[in-house]
């Protein structure tokens, strides 16, 4: 009988060990101190208007997520979240958003070599069938770790669908790595706007990596959208569906398009495709790499209209007859951070089989590209192509190597050919030199000047040689 007790005894005592470890293990989610069963009930303990940040716990699950007028922070700390959906609601007077991130996370890079393949050596992930849409001024923030949209578009700002007035829903993307099915993130409607900003990756496997909407009937308008692409960022946009093309950027709807520098340049990669397909709107593109890959032969459709484009970095189609088309504008600026456009088939193609007016489309001042772009540049005030190994250059050039390449200052010349730093004062001495010193001054520039550092630099001066530009003199030992 003793024995039977005893027996008994430690069973309960075991069960109770097993229920309470299972109770524990069940609980995925954590604010505070407190934790929660489901990522769904962590999110509906924080009220309207208050912050919660959310702590996964565990690899978890939900269906379908409604976040209204919170501040909601979701930590993966290298776990993986799986559902269908995300709908984040703004309230009048309420700082609404939901944010990704991973504290854990490390080693995300892109091997351009290699087929621009992605890698995350360690990384939570937040796997969804269908997306995370922002409404109503609301916002999505990423700042690290992997979404994942196994189905559709990952991520999306609606702004107003009417066209009336701005809903300024934001997706905002810091860092981290955005994979999607379809888009990787889309603004669409009046007021939508979206932000890369650093190193971030986002990944397209069947279509391009950002993208808006080309609808524009009397029901429903996706117009009116900002995109600003800035910072070491990757965007990279692939294709599995036969008969149609890859993009980086597919821009069919009004709005503005940005590319600029931010502690970086951005790399906007098409894998047979194109880079930027323009069928509405400006592209205000100051720096960056836009390379589109694969055969030059290669064609295919974007979007829902027949007209096939080529793997080329820049693409911008009259013949689509979107609303749009015939005000796109394709601005490329001169001097504000390095811009390089690179085709399989050519640098920029433009379809115009219908000979529509196209004048005022491009204003392209600057920048290198793979193929001749003559035919799109003002060559007014001495803006000019220039050529040299295959490769096309915009400028207004002051010096030229002998032999070599031209460049829009001759201390600009000097400083890149003999290795000198551009944005910092010349002093010496330096090694290798026979200069003590080199000072910049505004002077009549002599017909060549010479540096020594492993070797001589020749200048031809091109421009009128008493033009106030900057110059060097070199003053010897």
């Amino acid at each position: 009988m003793r024995n039977f007790t005893l027996h008994k005894f430690l069973a309960t005592l075991l069960m109770a060990v097993c229920s309470a470890t299972l109770s524990v293990a069940q609980n995925v989610a954590k604010i505070g101190s407190t934790e929660y069963a489901t990522l769904q009930e962590a999110v509906d303990s924080v009220a309207q208007g208050k912050k919660g940040y959310i702590y996964i716990l565990a690899d978890a699950s939900f269906d379908n997520l409604s976040i209204e007028g919170k501040q909601i922070i979701i930590n993966l700390q290298n776990h993986t979240v799986t559902g269908n959906k995300i709908d984040v609601y703004g309230t009048e007077g309420t700082d609404t958003y939901l944010k990704i991130l991973d504290s854990k996370a490390k080693g995300l890079s892109v091997d351009a070599k290699n087929n621009y393949k992605v890698s995350y050596t360690k990384s939570g992930t937040l796997e969804l069938t269908g997306s995370i849409r922002a409404y109503n001024g609301a916002a999505i923030n990423v700042e690290s770790g992997t979404i994942v949209s196994t189905q559709g578009v990952a991520l999306f700002a609606v702004g107003d669908e009417t066209g009336q007035k701005d809903i300024a829903s934001h997706v905002n993307i810091t860092g981290g790595y955005v994979k999607a099915q379809e888009f990787g993130v889309s603004p669409q409607g009046r007021g939508a706007r979206v932000t890369v900003n650093g190193f971030a990756v986002i990944e397209s496997l069947d279509n391009a990596a950002v993208a808006g909407n080309g609808t524009n009937s009397p029901e429903k308008k996706l117009g009116g959208t900002s995109i600003t692409i800035m910072g070491k960022c990757w965007l990279i946009g692939r294709i599995q569906s036969p008969g149609y093309a890859a993009c980086g950027i597919y821009h069919p709807q009004q709005g503005t398009l940005t590319i600029k520098y931010s502690r970086g340049i951005p790399n906007i990669v098409a894998v047979n495709g194109a880079g930027i397909v323009m069928r509405g709107g400006t592209l205000d593109y100051r720096a960056g790499n836009i390379i589109a890959t694969g055969d030059a032969n290669f064609v295919g459709k974007v979007g829902d209209t027949p007209i096939e484009v080529g793997t080329s970095g820049i693409v911008y189609d009259r013949d689509c007859d979107y609303y749009d088309a015939a005000n796109v504008k394709i601005n490329i600026s001169d001097n504000s951070g390095e811009k390089k456009v690179v085709g399989a088939k050519a640098a920029i193609q433009v379809i115009n089989d219908k000979a529509q007016d196209i004048s005022g489309v491009f204003d392209i001042q600057g920048g290198t590209f793979s193929s001749d772009v003559l035919a799109y540049v003002n060559t007014d005030g001495g803006r000019e192509v220039f050529e040299h190994e295959g490769t096309y250059y915009v400028g207004k050039f002051k010096a030229q190597v002998e032999g070599g390449l031209k460049y829009e200052t001759a201390l600009t010349a000097i400083k890149l050919t003999t290795k000198l730093p551009i944005n910092e004062p010349i002093t010496g001495p330096y090694p290798n030199s026979k200069f003590t010193k080199l000072r910049v001054h505004t002077a009549i520039i002599p017909p060549t000047a010479t540096t020594h550092n492993k070797r001589l630099c020749t200048l031809n001066i091109v421009a009128n040689p008493i033009a106030a530009i900057a110059a060097a003199t070199a003053y010897t030992q």
